[in-house]
């Protein structure tokens, strides 16, 4: 069965790889800003599932996972920032605290014009070390910040801020691999479908 990831991103992408799974990547084109947030578990979860069944009305018959990830710090939903101010005022937020990063995964196959879609959530708690605002004014300016949701990539400079991770590391990077692969066997698709 073809499988599709509704996503270019990178980090999902390798993340899928150490599965097995042959797939290939659709990129969905689903406008996050027309959602308007809500609870971060259903929102994630809401966008995992639009951009898992615009891919799947495209693809008839195809496995698609979608998947989102929003920072949260006391249920404030933090997106990408607008600007370097919007940056500082994400990481400050941060600063000495632990937030909740929270991943929806949805898995759509759609015939005949009808989705047939299971979804899930995954979360992991992050703790930050307290940030001077010297050093949160010099990681703005390498631009790492920008495009990034709580305005730290973890997997680049940002992993400095961080003291400690709570929960499924695979949700930090955006694709919670068990929970994925549990959807996927949701649909009859697993390692047998993989080894044949």
């Amino acid at each position: 069965m073809d499988v599709i990831l509704a996503t270019g991103s990178r980090p999902k992408r390798e993340l899928l790889e150490t599965t097995g799974i042959p797939f290939r990547c659709v990129e969905s084109g689903i406008d996050e800003r027309s959602y308007p947030a809500t609870y971060p578990s259903d929102y994630v979860v809401k966008l995992a599932i639009a951009k898992a069944e615009k891919v799947a009305r495209a693809n008839e018959g195809s496995l698609v996972i979608g998947a989102d990830t929003v920072v949260s710090e006391r249920m404030i939903i933090l997106g990408k920032p607008k600007n370097n101010a919007d940056a500082l005022a994400m990481l400050q937020l941060l600063s000495g605290r632990t937030h909740t990063i929270y991943t929806g995964v949805a898995v759509c196959c759609s015939v005949a014009g009808v989705c047939a879609t299971k979804s899930s959530v995954s979360l992991a708690n992050i703790t930050f070390r307290t940030i001077g605002p010297r050093l949160m004014s010099r990681y703005i300016a390498t631009g790492e910040p920008m495009g990034k949701a709580g305005a730290y990539a973890y997997q680049g400079l940002g992993a400095h801020f961080i003291e400690k991770i709570e929960g499924d590391y695979h949700a930090v990077q955006g694709l919670p691999v068990f929970t994925t692969l549990s959807l996927l066997r949701e649909f009859d698709y697993g390692l047998e479908q993989i080894l044949d």
